[in-house]
């Protein structure tokens, strides 16, 4: 007894936070015709009416704007047959209807693009069966659809069914359990929760369609249907939609003269519960323009998709429960990948989000080119090819930044590959794939490019003996200033072999402790064939020897030292340390051109040039004389440029040996 009367005052508290005076008229600009049904997004932004009008039917869309008031209505679609239940997607973009064809009503849809809404296109037989199809619903995750189906009835009476989206298209579409469909059902409408679900029903107490609601506790469990107080029972209560804004009920009273739009306010225990809306704006990085783009919501710990959709216009929106952590993915033809980790289970009450994707369209690719064994900067030749169709783009830019560094722009998805080449170093090419995931914009490839090696068989030998000597050789590129340097064991032939760059000019010197120092130009240039052996030919040091040195060069009339004279004074230093006990006079030696006089003076301070920079590197001066010479010692006689370029030398003459 106790349990009755507890339910006797559920019931009259029920029927008294619906009595009829709650109701008021729902007031919105209406197009001219009479309204047949309506329906409002799951986030209270748009609204979709069917209205009839000179024997045709048009489905027009609302807008809202900050203030909660209805405007800017537009026309979506129109048709001389039937249309009914229109029903927009978790996002907005795309609106659910039935279309009435010859062979009855089958549910439809169109979407919005940038440049309007699409023409209809119809659902699959899996849910467009034999008979008729009404009121489509998706739910606010995009994966369940909700409608309406007379099962062989003639439209007498009407059914709630519900397709699951798997596998990329709609299941076999069930029935709704009991204890719903216990009567003639139809215009299934959920709350944006997912849980909470209107619909209209005839049953057999009454003689009209009433609203009534049920709670889903899982996909196949449903409460009892309530039959909300407020319904008339002679009067057809048609498209129920709950306004999130307003929170408030609104549907369609077919009374008897024309139907009237009602509002009313909902008590606390029909109220959706809390959601989190993520919404934004998918756009071109350059040019801030909507892309077409898929939108994936993933599960976070598996990675798996829980629901996935096409924004043809930039926009996108989900609907999800709180509770979980989410992670988007957003990718679109020929652009980038993003990824927004969505925690949402701190939210507390409705949460909405807003979050826009900048994709781009092209990565930056840096080239740092370099030789491989110096690795010196090298310019070199690019060229970028379709990997696909062996074709080469010419399109692409390549923008030279600085010596052996370029920037590459290179559209997403293509597959591409690089061919590398250069003057005397081998071809490089690789490839690059940009058709798979792409989610950064900026990268970077360090290339090493291998030299053609030319092999030159250096023999050094006592020129007394011919016997090999032990010494060190060192090799300088006169071309890029680089160093080579091995140490050679003697063997049996005096033999070391050395691997240099083709295109190179090179200094081979050679200072064997108790020899002559040795040096010789070595020109590995493409045009030239290069020695396959080099014979260096070394003396034992003896007093009064003299080795000359026509590449220990100076300034045009002066005394300055050139550059390319250090590597060989450098040689010179290392002579002298490897040989302590020697004394040296260092003479220098000019052409006829210029008075004796002033040749003379030239000379000595040349000469006085190269004792200071020994100096400087370490040789004590109580070892060096400096003389010069002028032209007063010819090698030849000056006749001639060229005789004159072997007659300007430094000469080193050995002194004492200790």
């Amino acid at each position: 007894m106790r349990k009755l009367i507890l339910l006797g005052v559920l019931v009259i508290m029920f029927f008294e936070t619906y009595s009829q005076d709650t109701l008021k008229q729902y007031l919105l600009p209406l197009p001219p015709g009479r309204v047949i049904d309506l329906s409002i997004s799951y986030d209270g932004t748009h609204l979709a009416m069917t209205v009839v009008k000179q024997d045709s039917f048009f489905i027009y869309e609302y807008l809202r704007n900050k203030q909660g008031e209805w405007f800017d209505t537009r026309k979506v679609y129109s048709s001389i047959f039937k249309l009914q239940g229109p029903t927009f997607s978790p996002d907005n973009d795309r609106i659910y209807f039935s279309f009435s064809t010859s062979e009855g009503y089958d549910i439809a849809y169109v979407d919005r693009t940038m440049n309007g809404w699409t023409e209809p296109r119809f659902l699959d037989t899996t849910i467009n069966s034999k008979v008729d199809e009404f009121s489509p619903q998706v739910d606010p995750t995009g994966k369940i659809l909700y409608f309406s189906r007379d099962e062989g009835n003639n439209g007498a009476c009407m059914h709630l069914f519900y397709s699951v989206w798997e596998h990329g298209h709609w299941a076999k579409a069930k029935r709704i359990v009991q204890p719903v469909n216990l009567g003639c059902e139809t215009f299934p409408r959920m709350e944006v929760d997912g849980q909470k679900l209107f619909f209209i029903s005839k049953r057999e107490k009454y003689k009209s369609y009433d609203i009534y609601y049920t709670k889903k506790i899982t996909q196949d469990i449903y409460t009892v249907p309530q039959r909300l107080s407020f319904s008339h029972p002679r009067f057809d209560e048609v498209s129920p939609t709950y306004d999130p804004v307003l929170k408030e009920l609104i549907f369609v009273r077919r009374e008897k003269r024309h139907d009237v739009l009602y509002a009313v306010k909902l008590g606390a225990q029909f109220l959706p519960s809390p959601v989190n809306i993520l919404r934004g704006e998918v756009v071109d990085n350059a040019t801030g323009r909507p892309i077409v783009a898929i939108v994936s919501l993933l599960n976070t710990i598996t990675n798996s998709p829980i629901t996935q959709f096409v924004t043809n216009t930039g926009h996108y929106q989900l609907i999800i429960p709180p509770g979980q952590n989410y992670t988007l993915k957003v990718t679109a033809r020929g652009y980038s990948t993003k990824f927004y980790d969505w925690n949402t289970r701190k939210a507390v009450g409705n949460n909405i989000d807003n979050v826009d994707f900048k994709l781009f369209s092209e990565i930056n690719l840096q080239l740092n080119i370099y030789d491989k064994r110096l690795y010196d900067n090298l310019n070199a030749q690019i060229d970028v090819f379709d990997s696909l169709k062996q074709k080469k783009l010419n399109n692409i830019q390549i923008k030279h930044l600085s010596k052996g560094k370029y920037l590459v722009k290179l559209p997403i998805g293509g597959f591409y590959s690089f061919h590398l080449s250069k003057d005397n170093y081998r071809p490089y090419a690789f490839g690059l794939d940009l058709r798979v995931p792409i989610l950064y914009e900026n990268f970077e490839k360090d290339i090493e490019l291998n030299p053609r090696l030319e092999r030159v068989v250096l023999k050094v030998v006592d020129a007394s003996s011919q016997r090999g000597v032990t010494t060190e050789v060192d090799v300088v590129s006169k071309t890029t200033g680089a160093h080579y340097k091995a140490k050679v064991k003697t063997d049996a032939n005096g033999n070391v072999v050395l691997f240099l760059k083709k295109g190179d000019v090179y200094e081979i010197s050679i200072t064997p402790k108790g020899y002559t120092f040795y040096s010789q130009e070595l020109n590995l240039e493409s045009d030239s064939t290069p020695p396959k052996q080099i014979v260096a030919n070394v003396k034992p040091l003896k007093k009064n020897m003299s080795m000359q040195f026509h590449n220990i060069t100076f300034e045009l009339n002066s005394a300055d030292l050139k550059e390319e004279a250090y590597p060989v004074l450098d040689q010179l230093v290392k002579f002298l340390k490897q040989n302590p006990n020697i004394k040296v006079e260092i003479s220098a030696h000019t052409d006829d051109l210029g008075s004796k006089q002033y040749n003379m003076k030239l000379s000595l301070r040349r000469a006085n040039s190269v004792v200071e920079y020994l100096k400087e590197h370490g040789i004590s001066p109580d070892r060096m004389v400096a003389i010069g010479y002028g032209e007063s010692r010819p090698l030849v006689p000056n006749d001639s440029d060229e005789h004159r370029a072997m007659n300007r030398r430094v000469e080193f003459k050995i002194l004492e040996i200790k």
